[in-house]
């Protein structure tokens, strides 16, 4: 899972409209959805202000750490090998 969207996942399931949180940051709305999709990059600073903006906050823990409910891990390692195996399956089934 990418930065923007965790960050967008988080925003739908506190209930809140982007709008809102656009307002929040001070950005435009436009600017808010570009960022979070991908079409812009975030900084971190700035993913950090959305989070709290929201109720989130952004946190760099151990490798070892027991993840939690509600968590959202950006280990892109861990989404890479998840995909490849996904489409090995895939390539399986045909």
């Amino acid at each position: 899972m990418k930065l923007g969207e965790a960050i967008k996942e988080a925003i739908i399931l506190k209930g809140m409209r982007f709008v809102d949180v656009a307002g929040k940051v001070g950005i435009a709305t436009n600017t808010l959805g570009n960022r979070l999709n991908g079409d812009r990059n975030i900084s971190l600073d700035k993913a950090d202000e959305i989070l709290h903006a929201i109720g989130y906050k952004m946190m760099i823990v151990p490798e070892d750490v027991e993840e939690k409910p509600g968590w959202y891990n950006l280990d892109s390692r861990k989404y890479a090998n998840e995909k490849k195996t996904q489409e090995e399956g895939e390539n399986n089934n045909e």
